[in-house]
């Protein structure tokens, strides 16, 4: 059997070539049309490029591309250019885009918490309209900010290697034991509170409304002795007759309390038998008014009756003294001056 024949299938040299060419020509134009499909762009896509000097991590072709929250597009191409930059090709769905312009900015972020990036579109001010085949030069500082999983673990650890130092374990052992050694006071400082919280019986509003009449009330002493100090200080005699105010203080520390210290040495020499009498003498004087509020009122009403008595005329104080005769003629005609009673009595 030849070498181009199949078993049971009847063929020739001729109709081998013939099948073959056919097949090799349908493979071709498969596959130009499966190319043509595939690149062939839709009249909603438009592709930009935008030229940075960074870029992040995870940022891939195939990334995805938002714009408010929203995915427009993806990344098609990641390119490296001479000088140390990238270029970026993104496809963008022209009818989300809404008038972006060419003064955006770019965040690479995170898309999950796998590592996964995105490219973060931000809008800026103004700008001129995109266009398909746009380039954008994002190589200034503050166009880019990277904000991927991986550059924050990178400043997480820098930040961890530059802090965690021995002067900052120096500095945490130090503290922990200053705090020990005030652990006693912060104890006593909770046993007060727990002692106090027990032991309330008042609301809290109530006593610091004491606290502060207590309070306002040192405020007020404090205001007073300032100015019993001021004026003091501004005693026309202590600030410009400094002697005379001197003699005056010699006199009565040198003489006056010398003498009433001498009086005193001989009233306790020559009255001290008195005393025990005395006091017996203050004592009944004491039992003699038991109700002292009763006697006090009296008191008072005694020395108002002998307060009225008296009266001012142009002659000096006179007492004021009613005379009532009642039922006594022989009196009341040379009291009346010889004129006759009218009634029963006469004043």
């Amino acid at each position: 059997m030849p070498a181009y024949g199949m078993p049971g299938v009847p063929t020739s040299r001729r109709g081998a070539l013939v099948v073959g060419a056919v097949v090799i020509v349908a493979l071709i134009v498969v596959a130009f049309v499966w190319r043509g499909v595939a690149t062939r762009r839709d009249g909603s896509e438009m592709r930009i490029q935008l030229h940075t000097s960074a870029i992040g991590d995870g940022v891939v072709p195939g990334a995805g591309v938002r714009l408010n929250g929203v995915q427009v597009g993806k990344i098609t191409k990641v390119d490296s250019v001479p000088g140390g930059t990238q270029l970026l090709t993104l496809a963008l769905n022209r009818s989300q885009l809404f008038g972006l312009g060419d003064d955006f900015r770019v965040d690479y972020a995170p898309a999950n918490l796998f590592g996964i990036s995105e490219l973060i579109l931000r809008r800026g001010p103004g700008g001129t309209p995109l266009h398909d085949g746009s380039t954008v030069d994002l190589t200034a500082a503050g166009r880019v900010t990277d904000s991927t999983m991986g550059n924050l673990l990178r400043s997480l650890a820098a930040t961890s290697q530059n802090v965690l130092t021995p002067q900052l374990t120096d500095a945490l052992n130090r503290t922990s034991t200053d705090i020990e050694a005030f652990a006693p006071l912060i104890e006593a400082m909770v046993g007060v509170s727990r002692a106090v919280a027990d032991t309330q019986q008042y609301p809290s509003s109530f006593l610091i409304q004491q606290y502060g009449s207590f309070f306002n009330g040192v405020a007020v002493f404090g205001h007073g002795f300032v100015k019993l100090v001021n004026e003091i200080y501004h005693i026309d005699v202590l600030r410009n007759d400094r002697a005379h105010f001197d003699t005056g203080v010699s006199l009565v520390v040198d003489d006056l309390f010398p003498k009433i210290s001498a009086l005193g040495r001989t009233a306790e020499e020559y009255l001290n038998g008195y005393t025990d009498g005395l006091s017996v003498l203050l004592g009944q004087l004491a039992r003699m008014v038991p109700d002292s509020a009763r006697t006090q009122a009296d008191l008072r009403d005694l020395l108002d009756r002998l307060d009225r008595t008296f009266q001012s005329t142009p002659d000096g104080p006179r007492v004021g003294l009613d005379v009532v005769v009642k039922g006594m003629p022989g009196l009341a005609v040379p009291l009346l001056g010889g004129a006759t009673p009218t009634g029963e009595g006469s004043r």
